[in-house]
């Protein structure tokens, strides 16, 4: 039996990135668990171990992909995915959904929602040369429309999904939608100390709260702050510990899911406060949950989502910093965090466990392949469609035969318009 091939669309050499971590995680086990059974080809948009991915339509043209499979995320190591996704639909892993640029240049005047129309032949004209088309958004309406299948790493932006999400390309209003919760990557348990050290990985901005952690931790004793950081964030950061006269703390550069695994070896509970509808708490929550540490969360967007059972939330607004630090003097208890670390990785282990992740994402290629190729085909068909009348017009615009023939065609040609 032929193996499925799957054109896997992922950022490289960025340590940060949601993307990058899912796909140096899950791709070797699925590799290993499913070696007779998936041939992955890794596109990226540089040179470093993977092929580029403007190659992705001559090597589909060569030998066809069953699945594209992209990751996207509001990071710009991204971007290219966004670009891509125009080109050819696919299945869609959504870490972001709402996105705080339109993206980059290629796509800023995107007619994608003519696409989609036309897709659907609720339009029968391609759509206007030289008009401004009006993007929409925060929210990843374009991309979202691409998706033919959409897959979700939380279950606030799948909520958001299907409550704006209308049309789509070849999909009309046939929304599925799967949730694939983001793994963990597993901490080993800090040394016993007199203090409660608390990990933290949110940026020095309003957003993330940590105004309100600081002015808990300076009205609580006992308390050591660990604080994960990216190298350009350090000044304010130390100007933040210094206004709220938190001394005992350590300061960790470089934010990655590597690094805050380092953080959390060396704490006893974490804190992932985040009021915004932009980002979301994967995957520092995840590997916090399956390292056994209790967690402390805003009740807003995803966090939301989060059971009261695993973890303990508060509530944004005036009284934000005196519930914390309630909770961190009831967390003092160190046999209550004991007892909270056997039921939080009871709990993580069931859902954010790479190898349960990974066959997961199998079972979502198993259900969706047949979709998705019948995606590939009609989509193949609009774009023959779309290469003939670009052909038939692309000449006019030029005016000479020979400067089309000498100075376009060859660019036509390596975007597989020809």
């Amino acid at each position: 039996m032929a193996k499925v091939r799957v054109a896997w669309f992922t950022p490289e050499g960025d340590s940060g990135s949601i993307s990058q971590y899912f796909s140096e995680t899950i791709l070797p086990i699925l590799k290993k668990k499913f070696s007779e059974k998936y041939d992955i080809q890794i596109f990226s948009d540089n040179f470093i171990t993977s092929k580029h991915f403007l190659t992705a339509v001559s090597e589909h043209k060569k030998k066809p992909f069953d699945i594209f499979f992209y990751q996207l995320e509001d990071r710009k190591s991204s971007n290219f995915v966004r670009i891509h996704l125009g080109i050819q639909p696919g299945i869609v892993y959504f870490h972001d959904s709402y996105f705080t640029t339109f993206g980059p240049e290629p796509i800023l005047n995107s007619p994608w929602k003519d696409i989609v129309c036309k897709s659907n032949s609720k339009k029968n004209n391609w759509p206007i040369r030289n008009f401004e088309h009006y993007q929409k958004g925060p929210f990843a309406y374009r991309e979202s429309a691409f998706a033919g299948v959409s897959v979700f790493s939380s279950e606030h932006q799948r909520i958001e999904y299907n409550r704006l999400v209308e049309d789509r390309v070849l999909g009309g209003e046939d929304k599925r939608s799967y949730l694939l919760p983001l793994p963990g990557m597993l901490a080993t348990d800090a040394i016993k100390s007199s203090s409660l050290k608390i990990a933290y990985a949110g940026k020095p901005e309003i957003p993330y709260r940590v105004h309100k952690i600081l002015q808990a931790i300076s009205e609580t004793e006992n308390m050591h702050f660990n604080w994960l950081i990216e190298k350009s964030e350090e000044t304010q950061a130390r100007e933040l510990l210094k206004a709220y006269d938190v001394s005992s703390f350590k300061l960790f550069t470089e934010r990655s899911v590597d690094n805050w695994s380092s953080v959390l070896s060396e704490s006893d509970i974490a804190i992932h406060t985040l009021f915004s509808a932009f980002g979301q708490l994967g995957p520092y929550i995840q590997s916090s949950l399956i390292s056994g540490k209790p967690s402390i969360l805003t009740n807003f967007a995803s966090g939301e989502l989060y059971s009261e059972k695993i973890v303990f939330k508060v509530q944004p607004g005036n009284t934000e910093s005196m519930q914390i630090r309630e909770i961190l003097k009831t967390l003092e208890d160190e046999g209550l965090r004991k007892e909270i670390s056997e039921k939080v990785k009871s709990f993580a282990n069931e859902f954010y466990n790479p190898e349960v992740i990974a066959s997961e994402l199998n079972s979502i290629f198993d259900n969706e392949l047949n979709r998705v190729m019948l995606l590939n085909k009609n989509w193949n068909n609009l774009r023959a469609e779309a290469r003939t009348s670009l052909i038939k017009e692309a000449p006019k615009y030029i005016g000479d035969e020979n400067v089309w023939s000498e100075r376009y065609k060859e660019h036509f040609q390596e975007l597989g318009w020809l």
